[in-house]
């Protein structure tokens, strides 16, 4: 078939490669591959220019990482050196002495074993709860986020859409599912209730804090090969846990001491900074660095594997598959003076939350928090801060393979301000008013409350209509343009909860 607005050949399922990984002899997956490709096109085309609105349809391709045998059998011969423990051999405090506390990565085995996540399915999409064919059948219309656009707004993918675009994706660093809320939409919850923490993670001191108060901590991860999150260091000096349910996964690990202008040079990379250029330009070097401390840890992920990562610890991840996944970020009691810090300095209302909580709970670590406040800066240690902006990653939600996931802030347009920032922009207005402006301000501001008050009285005693709001709008926008350097924008009108 043919584009219909560039009658350009669209790829069909018998002259466009398919991942090996995808269950083609599924019937709600030959369905799938076998309807027509241009309205799979259309949608995945408009996410990209939602979360990526420099990049051309070329650039998504020019690289050529795709076809780059080269680089597969590079990163193939990269040597899997990573410890592994099993569930069924170490205990848990066995666990928190020789791994959490010293702060070492380490690979689990058996933590998914009971999970109804289950296994990867087999070419007739038997398996698991999250094998691709059950998540086709269960979830294919459901939406799923898969990045933000630069306004920080989720970008939604209906999932049918996204596995058509996973199955067939040539490019370079592919979209990449890392959903946080998949576990409180009434469509997806179910995701949720499949897989449970494993047991040397159930002591997360974050619980305090609440649902509400406390930044989001669990994504539900799918991807093709080559997606995959940029070298960062996870938020809040967390730790991270990810549990792989398919495909294969390649980690490079660096401590938390090795220097941020090491593992995130600053010229350009070639392929732009992601995960895959990063292992094709910058892991070479690293590995063959003449500082021990800067030649990465590396290991392979398979399928029913766990991979620990403690805060602090550099990280970079790449989908050497399709991949399936879930990752959640924790405070341990390890790591709780860094994790504390770091809350009281950027989240102030979740650190009240999480103290009151911790003085009837646990008056030992309220005590500590006391302590902590009294020391002066210099004491209290450094913040070593995630130094991978996220896309998706804004500072409530991010996303990285561990937890965040990170995409750099240099590939995308400044942001604009988000909601919370608009709201607060007449209050900065206000106090860099010029004495000239405070004079119309103070001539004007009696009409404005006439009309705020009128506005008022006329919602209380009708129903808002579409009428009411466009002629209360026209006037603030004949006001605003009458007096423009008036503090009280029709902007921070737009924000008031006059629904319809």
């Amino acid at each position: 078939p043919t584009c219909p607005r560039t009658d350009c050949a669209m790829p069909t399922p018998s002259d466009a490669t398919v991942d090996p990984s995808v269950p083609t002899e599924d019937p709600a997956w030959r369905e799938l591959l076998a309807e027509p490709a241009e309205r799979f096109e259309r949608r995945i085309g408009k996410a990209k220019r939602l979360i990526y609105p420099r990049r051309t349809a070329e650039d998504w391709r020019k690289a050529s990482f795709a076809s780059d045998t080269a680089l597969a059998a590079q990163l193939e011969a990269i040597p899997d050196n990573g410890p592994r423990i099993d569930t069924r051999e170490v205990s848990r405090e066995e666990f928190v002495r020789d791994w959490e506390q010293p702060r070492r990565p380490v690979v689990i085995r058996g933590a998914t074993e009971s999970w109804a996540a289950g296994a990867a399915g087999d070419r007739q999409g038997r398996g698991g709860a999250w094998s691709l064919g059950e998540l086709l059948r269960q979830y294919g219309g459901e939406r799923f986020k898969v990045g933000e656009d630069d306004d920080s707004y989720a970008v939604w993918l209906k999932l049918k859409y996204y596995l058509r675009y996973l199955a067939t994706s040539r490019d370079d660093s592919p979209l990449y599912v890392f959903d946080s809320s998949f576990a409180e939409r009434s469509g997806t919850s179910r995701l949720g209730r499949d897989y449970a923490p494993p047991h040397y993670f159930a002591d997360d001191l974050f619980r305090y804090a609440g649902e509400r108060r406390r930044p989001p901590y669990r994504w539900f991860v799918l991807g093709p090969a080559r997606s995959g999150s940029y070298v960062h260091i996870d938020p809040l000096g967390t730790s991270a846990w990810n549990a792989l349910l398919q495909g294969r996964k390649l980690w490079a690990l660096l401590p938390p001491h090795v220097p941020k202008e090491v593992v995130q040079p600053t010229p350009k990379l070639h392929g732009g900074r992601e995960a895959v250029a990063w292992w094709a330009n910058v892991y070479p070097k690293l590995a063959a660095a003449t500082d021990p401390d800067h030649r990465p840890l590396t290991l392979v992920q398979t399928a029913g594997e766990t991979v620990y990562v403690p805060g602090g610890w550099w990280h970079c991840v790449l989908n050497l598959d399709v991949t399936v996944a879930v990752t959640q970020n924790l405070c341990p009691r390890s790591s709780f003076d860094s994790v504390w810090r770091r809350v009281v300095k950027s989240r102030p209302k979740m650190s009240k939350r999480l103290a009151e909580r911790l003085a009837v709970d646990e008056p030992l670590l309220h005590q500590r928090t006391v302590e902590l406040a009294k020391l002066p800066p210099e004491e209290k240690g450094g913040d070593s801060s995630s130094s991978s902006s996220s896309s998706s990653s804004s500072s409530s939600d991010s996303d990285s393979d561990s937890g965040r996931r990170s995409r750099p802030r240099r590939d995308r347009r400044s942001r604009s301000r988000s909601r919370q920032d608009r709201r607060r922009a007449p209050a900065s207005h206000r106090r860099s008013r010029s004495p000239v402006a405070g004079a119309v301000d103070a001539g004007i501001r009696p009409a404005l409350e006439r009309s705020r008050a009128r506005l008022y009285r006329t919602v209380s005693a009708a129903p808002v209509t579409h009428a009411m709001l466009a002629e209360c709008t026209a006037r603030h926008s004949h006001s605003h343009h009458s007096h423009s350097h008036h503090s009280y924008s029709h902007h921070s009108y737009s924000h008031h909860s006059y629904s319809h």
